[in-house]
């Protein structure tokens, strides 16, 4: 159950609130809301925790049970108990819907072109090469920068990381991956061709920045290919490799097998 729920989360479509969560000693934390979901919408924030479900507490639950209460049919209502710093906890009723993840979004002011990449979902590599078509044709040909928003972004899969890296690099390391043996190190690399051809860019993060935002940062930082602007992002730079058991018939083992680095060598864990 918990493989088939991975394999969906990856493909960016389920019936749920759009939050993505962490377990923070026992309790759910929020690590971001996906914008545009009935979490996002209620103002659930990165950094609440939730305590209960339709009034029955889910700390102590594993992070799986307690993120399968919160999935379900869509037009089925839940009411979730927020605990947030400096507030008495509070509830909110949400409605859940089916959650159509769209990771890319992109708009102009001026001449800048302003794309907010949500989740690095399966959609992400060609959705940011779709949102840099639309902001050229939106400034006539004139895009003179673009400001990168992946603030809130918690991460996802690495290959579309290498790609969104990529569409703003002109070859060369994005990220490196190193195990526990020296010489198990792994480096990936950027396809030739800057999508924007040395445009100026800005890359905004914040504390819910996570994994694949993290590298996409970092390597744009450390290639000197963009100004990074905001705070210490959250810092997930480990490796998670999903080895199927009969092909996926007994479900997969997830295992921690390496961290990641950014091009100048910084390990983002932590």
């Amino acid at each position: 159950e918990e493989y088939r729920d991975m394999q969906v989360q990856t493909r960016g479509e389920y019936g749920g609130l759009g939050i993505e969560v962490t377990m923070d000693d026992g309790v759910v934390k929020v690590v971001s809301p996906i914008d545009d979901t009935p979490a996002a919408r209620a103002g659930i924030q990165a950094g609440d925790y939730l305590t209960a479900i339709d009034g029955q507490t889910i700390v102590g639950l594993s992070l799986n049970e307690a993120v399968s209460r919160m999935r379900g049919q869509a037009g089925t209502k839940i009411n979730i108990t927020v605990a947030r710093e400096g507030q008495e906890p509070f509830d909110v009723e949400l409605t859940r819907e089916i959650i159509n993840v769209r990771a890319v979004t992109a708009r102009v002011d001026g001449t800048i072109g302003i794309i907010r990449i949500s989740t690095f979902n399966e959609r992400a590599a060609s959705g940011l090469q779709e949102a840099i078509r639309t902001v050229r044709a939106q400034t006539n040909g004139r895009l003179s920068g673009v400001v990168l928003d992946l603030r809130n972004n918690p991460g996802g899969l690495l290959d579309q990381a290498v790609d969104v890296s990529g569409a703003f690099l002109d070859g060369g390391e994005v990220v490196s991956t190193r195990g526990r043996q020296p010489d198990d190190v792994q480096r990936y690399n950027a396809d030739r061709g800057d999508l924007l051809q040395g445009v100026p860019v800005v890359v905004l993060i914040n504390g819910a920045s996570a994994s694949a935002a993290e590298i996409v940062a970092g390597a744009l930082h450390d290639r000197n290919r963009a100004l990074i602007v905001g705070v210490t992002s959250f810092g997930k730079g480990s490796v998670q490799t999903v080895i199927p058991l009969q092909g996926g018939r007994d479900g997969a083992l997830r295992l921690t097998t390496a961290r990641y680095y950014t091009p100048s060598g910084q390990s983002i864990q932590g």
